[in-house]
């Protein structure tokens, strides 16, 4: 009988490093070897969707403490520092091509506006959300 109390207590004690170490995970390791596709953006509770057919997605390099990406129409790169769920991204140097519609300019230049704005993030059930202004947020999967 003691050594199947034994044998549980070992079970638990190991289930219990187990999921500690999974909860330990750390930010290069969350956002990290992804790229990262936009799907919203805008005020937290009013997301507007990103228009049809547009690419807007950012990889994180952690060597070189950068974000790359596609902005809709142009890449873009920026450098970052993190620290916790607190982010700050430079301003983001891109190409500068242009292209039709009008609306893909927009939404690529709010982007790349707020890409500027950013200062914490939280991932959520698969989601990358990064916080800018005032309630508003990025959010990607």
């Amino acid at each position: 009988m003691k050594n199947k109390y034994t044998n549980i207590l070992w079970i638990l004690a190991l289930v219990a490093i187990i999921l500690s170490a999974c909860g330990n995970q750390n930010t290069e390791d969350l956002l990290g070897e992804k790229t990262w596709n936009l799907i919203s953006m805008g005020s937290k509770t009013n997301q507007n969707p990103i228009l049809a057919d547009s690419l807007v997605n950012l990889q994180f390099n952690f060597e070189e403490n950068k974000i790359v990406g596609k902005a809709s129409c142009n890449s873009y790169f920026a450098e970052i520092e993190i620290s916790g769920d607190e982010i700050k991204i430079s301003a983001p140097g891109s190409t500068m091509m242009y292209c039709e519609p009008e609306e893909l300019m927009a939404q690529e230049t709010a982007f790349l506006m707020a890409l500027g704005e950013v200062h914490t993030f939280n991932i959520e059930n698969g989601e990358l959300s990064i916080l800018y202004s005032n309630g508003f947020a990025l959010t990607f999967k």
